[in-house]
């Protein structure tokens, strides 16, 4: 008999199979012989990719989760008008997509539940790569910040 899939081995699937992939790699005879530093560099770059896979898993399941339906604002108006919306969000680990539902209507303001639920920004930035950049740019300056991301954010 075979073992039913669940949603959740589906959503995070991407993730597992490349957490595999490393243990494989680690276990494997092509790792002896490389120094520290190799395995430590390859580790951190499939780290960050391992992470960047489980966030977009979790946005998944937040995105199936969302209840479709009417939006009342704080305005006491409903939306009516509903529109799937896969906008990028990058964040310390890379890209993702934060799938979700935008709510409007004529001469209303969109809103998305999903958005503040989750706190995502307006922007294509995440918190997080945010305040790493501020932190950076306090410690290094504007130039220096730039290339600091650029070859450490996926």
């Amino acid at each position: 008999m075979q073992a039913s899939t669940s949603n959740e081995d589906i959503l995070f699937s991407q993730a597992r199979e490349l957490f595999e992939q490393i243990v494989d790699w680690l276990g494997s005879d092509r790792v002896c012989g490389l120094e520290h530093g190799e395995i430590e560099s390859k580790l951190l770059e499939n780290g960050y990719e391992l992470l960047r896979r489980l966030l977009q898993g979790y946005f998944d399941r937040r995105s199936e989760d969302e209840i479709e339906g009417e939006c009342i604002g704080s305005d006491e108006a409903k939306r009516t008008h509903k529109k799937r919306l896969s906008p990028k969000l990058t964040t310390i680990f890379g890209t993702v997509i934060a799938n979700r539902i935008g709510y409007g209507g004529r001469k209303l303001n969109s809103l998305k539940p999903l958005d503040a639920e989750l706190n995502l920004p307006l922007e294509q930035y995440s918190h997080g790569l945010r305040q790493r950049v501020a932190v950076e740019v306090a410690r290094s300056g504007f130039r220096e910040t730039v290339g600091i991301i650029e070859t450490s954010v996926p």
